[in-house]
């Protein structure tokens, strides 16, 4: 995370954030909270506020799924 910091996140504006932001926090919850079993979704193009700059500044590392990469890059999608 110290060069997603170093290299892109120090540079975002309070709206690029709260969009990741509000875009992390509409993906489905984890079912060990409420209930509700994870599901990837595999859409093409996301609409969704934030998924353009999640894209584009995160998904490189954390994957277009969040799902992360083992042992490297910690999962988004699902974390509380």
């Amino acid at each position: 995370m110290t060069e997603a910091f170093n290299n892109s996140t120090q540079f975002m504006n309070d709206e690029d954030l709260a969009a990741i932001a509000h875009y992390l926090k509409s993906l489905p919850g984890d079912s060990q909270r409420d209930g509700t079993p994870w599901q990837y979704q595999n859409a093409t193009v996301d609409t969704r506020p934030g998924a353009h700059t999640y894209a584009t500044r995160c998904a490189s590392c954390h994957g277009a799924d969040g799902k992360g990469q083992p042992e490297w890059m910690p999962p988004l999608a699902g974390a509380t």
